[in-house]
Formats: structure tokens, sequence, C-alpha cells
């Protein structure tokens, strides 16, 4: 059975979801490609503290610029300031190659894909 969303279809029935090593050295490549997407959705790991990400939509051979849109996990005192996940907007899916750079250091990013 075909999943589908919008004019998008996509003949595979199970979600990718793979866990890429992310550094601020240089930009990785957390998603190739893909015509077929129909969900894209990214979030740090759980023991992830005082860190910020970028997920850029374009190939990580660009650039080494840390823009794009934010993944931020950090504690102030006893507050916890979170923005842990970054969900793409189904309706304006981007099909392109997809990537990542952390702030500072390497942290592991969970990738899901459908």
């Amino acid at each position: 059975m075909d999943a589908s969303r919008g004019r998008n279809v996509n003949s595979n029935t199970e979600a990718s979801v793979t866990t890429v090593e992310i550094n601020s050295v240089t930009a990785t490549v957390i998603a190739v490609a893909n015509n077929q997407r129909i969900s894209f959705r990214t979030c740090l790991a759980p023991d992830t503290i005082d860190e910020d990400v970028v997920i850029r939509y374009y190939p990580a051979a660009t650039d080494n610029i840390f823009q794009g849109d934010a993944l931020t996990r950090h504690t102030a005192g006893n507050a916890n300031l979170f923005n842990p996940t970054h969900i793409m907007d189904k309706d304006n899916m981007y099909y392109g190659e997809i990537s990542a750079m952390t702030l500072s250091g390497t942290h592991e990013l969970f990738v899901t894909e459908y």
C-alpha cells in the first residue's frame, strides 16, 4: 500500500530511522535527497545537554556555515530550555539533501524519514 501526502507518494511502507554523529567542524549529511519523502523528523539524543544544532536544507558540501533551523537543549539553573525536535513542515516538504552541524563538540542526532 502506498502512502501519500499532498502530491507525493511513497511506496515504502516503513520509516527509516538512523543515528548520525554530527560535529562542529564540518557539515554532515543526515538525509540524502529523496523525491518520495513524505515525513522527516530529527531529534537530539536524550542525554545531550547545553547544545545547539542546526538542520540545513541544503547539501553538506556547499559550506560549513552554522545556519539553518535550530535544535536546542539547554539547562539554566533548574529550568530546562528545550527545542530538541525538528519536524519538517508537511506542506512545504524539501526533497533535497539535508545536512546538520553542532555549535560545539560531537553529538548524536536521531533521524526518522518516511
